[in-house]
This record gives structure tokens, sequence and C-alpha cells, in this order.
């Protein structure tokens, strides 16, 4: 209790509620423009009496920094301790499995082709010739062994290697007798290897095997799940957040977690990884990269440090330059026919569809993929800095670069949720179901869920007779993805794709989503998620004095 009471004096004290920066006690440098070009961003009429405007470069609230590494400290620990645990409990007894299903599933390939492990590991210049010309012991299933190796050294999707028609063309034995040399070809020429059976078969099907233990299941759905989903809630009360974009970062442990916990009990964590770099990797709330190849976190270089670092020096560019001039009209840029809330139901079909809601939205998703992207590269340069390890980027400029709906969601879009909801929800969805569509709509009912529950953590009081918008804006979204799915292999869409230019085609992607977009955004809006990143942007306000000295307006702040 003393360390709660001395975080809620010495660290959370400031409020960050509202911003009270001014000219006349912030600035870092003034200047004077044009009154007419304010005006002009304004949206306002001149003024009949002679003005000028003074502007000022206001720093960012640096209190806002200082709380938000705290707060990133204090889920990183929680979240260091939850992981070892759930390695232990769940992640360690489920890869002791996967080791022996992994040797049992060797051997059975060893036995029908005649090859040792100590054989290969051995012969370090092995002669084809040799191997050709040798004699093994026969399966007694020449069948099965056929489709085991056919499996194993082809693509199941290609028509030219069906076993079953190979199978018609010719005896087992005899067709048994080619897979076999041609397999020890692949194997001794390094085009292979006997691991890969492992991964292509076994981690296929047998890996993500639920950990269907009582203690796995009772400490992931009793345990695990309502920690990381209470704990956020309980720390935004205790230390009375009200800046909503810190609130977000505390967020974080759900939005990740909770994935990775559900990842972990249907066995899709990362492979073969020990209890030290599992716990980096549930710890790091921001996307740790993982070598594929070594089973160990990518250690973070200069090159990639002084990448980053450019990136986020951008993102301090772009973000507070779009959110000064959207501020400045309400973050509604054109003004819509009838005045309805920017979160509402209740636009027509007119509206919604028309050329100045689309702008609208457009310019409100644009700014929250820059300031998502600024956010998640700032803090991961925390965990890269102090873990030593690479963070992948999260938001890859969906807005102006996507060039489908599955670009856009799955490539593009905050890929801390994506590649969070893949393996939490996805891929234990189509290995129950077997069933692509039914994976894909849970996927997105599961984001929707998870963005409600965001919405209700930040904007509780005003969110209590909650409307599930965020259910209704993903739920379209996951529609839109099924039509690509079914109809998007239609030549009409290949050669629409390939003849119109880049941009356009970006255009019409976003079109589709772009009417109900305000769903998404809108909350945020009205609930001041965007006036907390304005607090912590270095930003331009700019007042308007007559000569009289009385001020009659303000660009960029009020």
């Amino acid at each position: 209790m003393a360390i709660i009471e001395w975080l809620q004096e010495a660290v959370f004290a400031n409020k960050l509620a509202d911003d009270v920066r001014t000219i006349e006690t912030h600035s870092l440098w003034t200047f004077e423009v044009p009154s007419r070009f304010v005006e002009i961003l304004q949206g306002s009429q001149g003024s009949s009496q002679p003005t000028r405007t003074t502007c000022g470069l206001l720093p960012p609230v640096l209190s806002f920094y200082y709380q938000l590494v705290v707060i990133t400290i204090l889920q990183t620990c929680m979240n260091a301790i939850l992981g070892a645990i759930l390695y232990k409990i769940v992640v360690e007894p489920q890869q002791k499995r996967q080791t022996k299903d992994k040797i049992s599933a060797i051997k059975q390939l060893n036995s029908i082709t005649g090859i040792s492990n100590r054989q290969l590991n051995n012969d370090s210049t092995p002669k084809i010739e040799k191997w050709l010309n040798r004699d093994a012991d026969d399966p007694e299933d020449y069948e099965s062994a056929c489709r085991l190796l056919c499996q194993f050294m082809y693509d199941a999707s290609d028509p030219a290697y069906n076993v079953d028609t190979m199978l018609r063309r010719s005896s087992p034995r005899n067709l048994y007798q080619h897979l076999k040399h041609h397999y020890w070809y692949l194997v001794h020429t390094k085009q292979v290897h006997k691991i890969s059976f492992y991964e292509k078969n076994y981690d296929q099907k047998s890996s993500s095997s639920i950990a269907s233990t009582t203690t796995s299941w009772l400490f992931v759905f009793g345990i695990a799940l309502p920690l990381v989903i209470l704990e956020p809630l309980w720390f935004i009360h205790t230390f009375d957040l009200q800046n909503v974009g810190l609130g977000m970062v505390v967020l974080a442990t759900p939005i990740v977690n909770a994935n990775k916990i559900t990842e972990a009990y249907f066995g899709f964590s990362p492979p073969s990884v020990g209890l030290k770099t599992y716990v980096l990797y549930f710890s790091c709330l921001f996307g740790m990269e993982i070598d594929e190849q070594t089973r160990k976190p990518k250690r973070a270089t200069w090159a990639f440090l002084k990448q980053r670092v450019t990136t986020l020096a951008r993102d301090f560019v772009i973000v507070p330059f779009i959110v000064c001039i959207l501020r400045s009209r309400d973050y509604e840029f054109f003004a819509l026919p009838t005045n309805v809330d920017i979160d509402s139901m209740d636009h027509s079909m007119g509206e919604m569809f028309s050329w100045q809601h689309l702008c609208n939205n457009f310019f409100v998703a644009l700014l929250l993929s820059c300031a998502l992207s600024q956010s998640t590269i700032g803090v991961s340069l925390l965990y890269n800095l102090i873990y030593g390890v690479q963070t992948y980027e999260v938001v890859l400029n969906p807005m102006l670069k996507s060039k489908s709906v599955t670009d856009f969601w799955g490539r593009r879009w905050n890929m801390l949720v994506h590649r969070g909801l893949k393996n939490g929800v996805y891929k234990p969805t189509r290995k129950t179901t077997d069933s692509q569509m039914g994976a894909v709509l849970a996927t997105f009912v599961a984001s929707g869920i998870l963005h409600e529950y965001v919405n209700y953590a930040l904007f509780e009081d005003a969110y209590r007779t909650g409307e599930w918008k965020q259910m209704l804006f993903f739920g379209w979204n996951g529609i839109l993805l099924l039509l690509e799915y079914t109809i998007g292999h239609w030549s009409i869409f290949r050669k629409l794709s390939k003849k119109l230019p880049p941009f356009l085609v970006t255009a019409l992607v976003l079109c589709l989503a772009l009417p109900l977009a305000h769903l998404f955004t809108g909350p945020y809006i009205k609930n001041g998620w965007f006036e907390s990143v304005y607090i912590a942007e270095p930003v331009i306000v700019c007042q308007t004095i007559s000569k009289q000295k009385k001020k009659i307006g303000r660009l960029f702040g009020r």
C-alpha cells in the first residue's frame, strides 16, 4: 500500500487532463503570420478590425512521458512474472510433448527411407550413388510410406504430385522406391532437411494440440486471462488516470497478452524457446522479433536503432501537423449538411457516402494510424534499449499503400493486434473448425469485442450505454474480407488492380470501409483520446489579436 500511495503522490499527481500550455508562459519560439492564413485554416470569416496573429512553438508536456515510462516499467514487470509462470505451467509441458512426438516422427521417416541420423551426421561428403544403390528394409505398408514421403517432399496443392494419381499409374512398391531415391537425393544435396518433416507435418497437425491438463486449463482461464483483463481496470481507477493516452498504454497488456495466453494454451507460441526467451517475448508489449532459425530474439543493432529513431522523428513532424489542423476544426475538416454527433449512427445513406464524410473519416483515420505508429515506436524503443532486441513496426502506411482489404488488415494496420489475433484466435478456430471463413469471422468478432473492451476501459462513464459500434465496424470489415476471398479472384478485379494507378486502387479499398469508419474513430474524438495525443506533441499555437490587444480567436488550441 505504501508503494501505491507513493506512486499516487509522486508520479500520478499530475492528471494531465487539460492542456495548460500558453504562448506567454511555454513558447520556445514566437513568430507572426498573416491573419488571413489563420482564418482560412480555421474556416472562419475575416475580422472587420485590423488584426495581427502571433504564433508560438510549444513543447510537449514532459510529465506525460515520465508517467508513460513508469507505467511501461510496471506493466512489464507484472507481465514478466506472469510469463514465467505461464511458461512453467503451460508452455514447457507442451514443448516436452512436442519434442517426444518430433523424435517419433523422425524415427518414422528413418524407418521408411533407411537413413539414420548418425549416418547423415557422419557422412559430410555423401555420394549420391551410394545411397541410390543401397537396399533398405521395405516398409510393411508401401502405400502409407508413399503418402508420407509425398506429404514431406511435395506441395499437396500441386496436382502434378497427387499421390492418388501416382498410385494409379504405378504399383505402390515401385512408387515407393522412386520416392525414396528422390528423398535421398534431396537430403544429400541439402535441398531439404529431415527436420523440415517435423515442421511441415507435425507442427501443422500435432503441435497445435491443446494443453489439456486440468492445471493448465484452470491457470489460463481462471487466473491468467482474468488477471490481464481486470488489472488495467484496477490500475486506471487506483491511480485515477484521466489522460486517455496513458490509459491506452496500460491497456497494451490485455490487447497483446490476452492473445499470447490463448496462443500458448492452444499450442501456437514460438516453438523451442527457453524460459528466458519466453519471458522476454511475453513481457515485451510491442512486438519482439524472434529469429526462426536460432529461436532467439533478434538483437537490436545500431542500424536498426538509427532507422527507428528516424521513423519516430518523422512521426513527430506528421502527427502534430495533422492533429493541429483537425483540432482547429473539431476533427471535421468539411462540414456535413446535417448536425449529428461525430460517432452517431443516425447518418443517412447519402451522408455516409458523401465526399465530405469520406474525407473527414480519411483524415481522422490517417491521424490515428500516424499516432499509433508514433506511440508504438516510441514505447518499443524502451524495449530495444533495455532488452537489446528488435521489435517489428506496428503500422506500415495502411492509409496510402493498401492494395486490398487483406493487405490493409493483414499486412499494414496494427500488426501487433493482427499477429496476436492470428495466433490467439484465427489459428485455434481454423484448427478446431477447419473453416477459413469461420476463422476469419471469429477473428473480426474477437477484434470487435477487444475494441469494445478498450472503449469501456477508457471511456467508462460515457460508455455505459454502448451501442456496439466497434462490433458493427469490425463485423462489416469481416464481411468485406470474406467477399474478397469469395470473389476477389474474378478476372475483372485482377485486371482493375493491375491497370488502375496504385493510388486509385488504395482509394477504392479505403472507400469500402470509410463510410462506417466514424463508428471506430468517433468515440476517440468524442472522449478526448486525440486531446491526450495533443498534450504529448510539440505544437504550434496561434492567437489572433486586435489592435486593442483583445483576443478574438485562436488556432491550434483553445
